[in-house]
């Protein structure tokens, strides 16, 4: 049985012309989840004789924002540049608590409380973080394209 996760998604960004060569972007965005389940079991099931329950509450967010500049300009010899620059940050978290009672005293009463011998529990937390960095860039002379790509 699973009841109703709460999900949260926002999303920001903007854009902005610094002149006629450059430009530059910023944006970010937030996903929060909110998941709480329940497993039910009744007796004489197989691999669960005397019944089982368990509950899990699972929390986790993940939030990513990007900068970008770029320039762009054409010369009059016939060179055209185009460059961009930026980087992303992402961080994501992860907590999740289960409670299991693995044997019911009572049949059919899903409930910690109600559990034969102590209540087993895991928790699990998972954080990560990535930091990166870019580079492209493009030179074209009288239409003939030379590229470079760059991410760390």
């Amino acid at each position: 049985m699973c009841k109703p996760d709460r999900k949260t998604l926002q999303h920001i960004d903007a854009n902005l012309k610094l002149n006629n060569h450059f430009d530059f972007m910023i944006r970010s965005a937030f996903q929060m989840e909110n998941d709480i389940r329940e497993q039910h079991r009744p007796v004489s099931t197989v691999g669960f004789a005397k019944g089982y329950f368990k509950t899990q509450n699972i929390f986790n967010y993940e939030l990513n924002s990007d900068v970008l500049l770029t320039y762009h300009n054409s010369f009059s010899n016939g060179l055209t540049l185009n460059a961009a620059a930026g980087g992303n940050m992402m961080v994501y978290k992860v907590n999740m608590l289960s409670n299991a009672a693995n044997g019911l005293i009572t049949p059919g009463v899903y409930k910690l409380a109600n559990a034969i011998s102590s209540i087993e529990w895991d928790q699990k937390i998972l954080n990560k973080r990535v930091n990166s960095i870019y580079f492209t860039a493009n030179l074209a002379y009288k239409n003939k394209l030379f590229g470079y790509n760059w991410t760390q």
